[in-house]
Order: structure tokens, then C-alpha cells, then sequence
């Protein structure tokens, strides 16, 4: 199966949808030393994959921790080890729009349909599993980013051959085979110093009050 991406035709390009990855964050700052810590656990093929989780002042999974960012970040360093596909769902396990979670069926369609475009398929879980275990398997290398999950029951049906690299985020905590569990915590002092400089220089001088104000948490640090 010829693999796809960014094609040029020309001095034109072309998309694929089976290179999906979200844009690595511009912003993103800290995390140093977890972030290399997992990305040598992953290297070592060792393990499947990795939830990711928040935590802040003892509120599981707590929003705007920077779950998406750090997983988007490690997916980008890991991706030249999944060439032939890197797909990306969020599974809507908290939704500002209040729409429901992403069924494990509409998940697994739409993971089947970035491969093979075409193909028709069935509605029925029992059904859509063995083709999906069957693509999943012949894929190649495959990174499968599932972003905003609600929990592990949403996971389980999804997860890849020995072949792929599974990536979850979470506000919920669970645990599922091979994979590693990855809790984040808000931004060191100094990181969200950092990034409110990055984001803002003209409030150099009050970076410190301002970095308290916000509680050290990425999304309020940005929004800030």
C-alpha cells in the first residue's frame, strides 16, 4: 500500500488522511524531563502505548492541564517510527459543545476509513472487529491518537496490533494493557513564568503574581 501525506504534485500539495496529526503546539513550554522519560519507554517497544491523564490539586483529570499539548508534542517525536499512518479522533469524553462521547463502531469506521477510503462497512461491533484487527494488523506501522477520551470501556475495542503505537487522553484515570499510565500536573512556577512571557511579554515584572493567579494551568495561563 503506497503511503501517502503530503504529496507534491507540482507546486501543489496534496493531503492524506492517514497523516493526521494535529500541529505540534507553538506555545508549549516545561514537561521536559516526563516528556523524554515516555518517549524512551515508548522507543524501547516495550509497551503498546500510553494514557495520558491529568491531576491538580487532587481533581482527577482535571481540563486545561495540557493532556492534548503533551501528547501532541510526543506524538511528533515519535512519528518517523509510524510512517505508513498517524490518525488522530477526539473522542468527545468532555465536549464544550455537549455533544455525546464518539461510539467505539464510529471510531473504529473512521480509523478503517483513513486507510481505505472506500471500503463499506458494517455497523455491528462484533461484525467491524475482526475487520478492523485485520486492516489494523496488515497497516504497517501505525500511530492511533485518541484525544478527549471518556474512559477505558470507549478504548478497549480499539486497541491496535503489536505492530502500532496507541496514544490516550484523559480526564479520567484507567488502566488498559501494555499501556503506560502518564499523569501530568499543572506547570512548574518557572514554566508558566515562561509561557505567559511567551505569550505575552509586555506583563514582564508581574509574571510571578500573574502566574499564581492562574494557578499554574496551562489553558488559564493562555487565555490569561
Amino acid at each position: 500500500k503506497a503511503r501517502l501525506g503530503f504529496k507534491n504534485v507540482g507546486k501543489s500539495k496534496i493531503f492524506s488522511p492517514q497523516h493526521q496529526l494535529p500541529s505540534a503546539p507553538a506555545n508549549f513550554v516545561g514537561r521536559k524531563e516526563a516528556l523524554a522519560k515516555l518517549e524512551k519507554q515508548l522507543r524501547s517497544a516495550q509497551k503498546a502505548g500510553a494514557t495520558i491523564s491529568g491531576k491538580h490539586a487532587g481533581l482527577q483529570g482535571m481540563g486545561g492541564v495540557g493532556k492534548t499539548a503533551f501528547a501532541t508534542v510526543l506524538a511528533h517525536k515519535l512519528k518517523d517510527y509510524y510512517p505508513d499512518a498517524q490518525i488522530y479522533i477526539n473522542l468527545r469524553g468532555s465536549d464544550a459543545e455537549h455533544r455525546p462521547p464518539v461510539a467505539p463502531t464510529e471510531a473504529m469506521q473512521n480509523i478503517i476509513h483513513a486507510l481505505y477510503p472506500e471500503v463499506k462497512l458494517p455497523e455491528e461491533l462484533d461484525k467491524l472487529l475482526p475487520i478492523y484487527n485485520g486492516i489494523i494488523s496488515a497497516a504497517g506501522r501505525v500511530m492511533l491518537f485518541l484525544d478527549n477520551v471518556a474512559g477505558a470501556n470507549q478504548v478497549k475495542p480499539l486497541l491496535p496490533a503489536p505492530n502500532c503505537l496507541l496514544l490516550v487522553t484523559s480526564r479520567s484515570h484507567f488502566s488498559l494493557p501494555g499501556l503506560i499510565q502518564k499523569n501530568i500536573d499543572c506547570l512548574s512556577s518557572e514554566g508558566s513564568q515562561k509561557l505567559l512571557l511567551k505569550l505575552a511579554s509586555r506583563i514582564k515584572g508581574n509574571e510571578v503574581e500573574a502566574a499564581e493567579h492562574c494557578g499554574h494551568l496551562p489553558l488559564a495561563l493562555e487565555i490569561f
